[in-house]
């Protein structure tokens, strides 16, 4: 009588992220493991089924059919044997692997890319004839690697909407924001273009990326709380220079260009000329009295501007000693894994399981686009339109709106609350 192999599924902890599924299996002289390639949230496997369960897991089918696939494996060498050893058997499963590895070659596709990046960075291929900045290349390296850390033999083939799904699904169990994910997906088109090729699934829509975290800004009540801060040295030139762009609302990329030669006195305004693919476009905002004050408080120039790093670190720190620490309510996943690691560190993660959200303090979300955000939502409640704000930065309205926090109704009590003229005493 023949006897049976039979394979079983289980999960290996690990201490720094989700489980592995490890096949175990006895043979005749040892009991070995092998790792099938995945790791799934304990409450998304089903222990009694040795699977990923299918109603839990947002995307099931990769993980068992990996399981089907060792099994059917395992199968074919044990067939018909009274004797296996744990040693020819991993050995056959790792031949089979590699068999897969060479048709789905993880060194074709990452090199590739690689060598695509690393003629970039030489100038060897340009952006509509223009170098690809210093930024983009760094960003690039960095969702190639995460590409890379989602799946080890991507292939060129891997482009349909059952691999955008998977990804989604990875880099939201690895704690990653959505925006963030939306951003390799774009980086990985780029790739494909680079390469000639086309990525068929498409980049998230900006109402799947819709979060409590990009809505934070900072209002006048926030802005004087900020000003009034008794700081010194680099804290006061990063706050200072922080609240001037929250005044007139440049991108950060491109604020961080701007220096005291960009500001007309006489006319009261700040230019900037920028280029947008093809096109070179021109920006011109009125100086506030509140951005005035700032450059007669430093002699007429703009603050020193610090690395964009250095800025969203401090500008938290400055925030929070200005007691902007009211809690905003985000989804779990919503939540960036540094921010996350650091909020537990200090013990102030406060994660309600049961609604999958978590509170963070408003000054944690601060960061330099939130000057932007803060700039074009102040101004569309003093002037009722997103109209004027778009016109004078030179961007679309739609682009304008979108910035806009406030509803219509938030913004027609803001007004009504300046229009209303005090009660005077009988």
């Amino acid at each position: 009588m023949t006897h049976i192999f039979e394979p079983h599924f289980n999960l290996q902890p690990r201490a720094d992220g989700d489980p592995y599924i490890i096949m175990k299996i006895v043979c005749t002289d040892r009991r070995p493991s092998y790792s099938i390639g995945y790791s799934i949230p304990g409450k998304l496997w089903d222990k009694d089924k040795e699977r990923a369960n299918p109603k839990k897991h947002p995307n099931p089918a990769p993980i068992n059919d990996r399981i089907k696939e060792i099994k059917d494996w395992i199968e074919e060498f044990t067939k018909g044997k009274n004797t296996v050893l744990a040693d020819d058997l991993i050995a056959f499963l790792k031949t089979k692997d590699g068999k897969i590895k060479g048709q789905r070659s993880a060194v074709s596709f990452f090199d590739v890319i690689k060598d695509k990046i690393d003629a970039v960075e030489r100038g060897e291929i340009m952006n509509e004839g223009r170098p690809y900045s210093a930024n983009t290349i760094k960003n690039w390296r960095g969702s190639l690697e995460k590409m890379r850390e989602f799946e080890p033999y991507l292939s060129f083939d891997d482009t349909t909407e059952d691999v955008r799904g998977r990804f989604l699904a990875w880099s939201t169990r690895q704690g990653y924001a959505l925006s963030y994910a939306d951003r390799v997906i774009k980086d990985w088109r780029k790739f494909y273009e680079l390469c000639g090729k086309t990525l068929d699934f498409k980049r998230l829509d900006s109402k799947e990326i819709t979060s409590a975290r990009t809505d934070v800004y900072l209002d006048e009540a926030d802005i004087v709380k900020m000003l009034e801060l008794k700081l010194t040295g680099a804290d006061e030139l990063i706050r200072d220079r922080f609240i001037f762009n929250a005044e007139v609302g440049y991108r950060i990329s491109d604020f961080k260009h701007i220096n005291s030669d960009n500001i007309d006195l006489e006319s009261g305004t700040v230019d900037y000329s920028f280029q947008q693919k093809t096109k070179k476009k021109s920006a011109s905002i009125d100086l506030t009295d509140r951005a005035r004050a700032i450059l007669a408080k430093h002699n007429g120039e703009l603050p020193h501007q610090y690395h964009e790093v250095v800025v969203n670190r401090r500008i938290k720190e400055i925030a929070k000693a200005a007691g902007i620490t009211e809690m905003v309510e985000l989804l779990e996943r919503e939540v960036p894994m540094r921010m996350r690691e650091k909020l537990q560190l200090l013990k102030v993660y406060n994660l309600d399981s049961v609604k999958g959200t978590v509170k963070i303090p408003k000054c944690e979300l601060i960061s330099n686009h939130t000057a932007r955000r803060s700039c074009i939502t102040n101004r569309c409640a003093e002037d009722g339109t997103s109209s004027e704000i778009a016109w004078m930065l030179n961007i679309a309205e739609k682009t304008a709106a979108r910035y806009n926090k406030l509803t219509p109704k938030e913004v027609a009590m803001k007004r009504a609350e300046r229009k209303r003229v005090p009660e005077t005493a009988a």
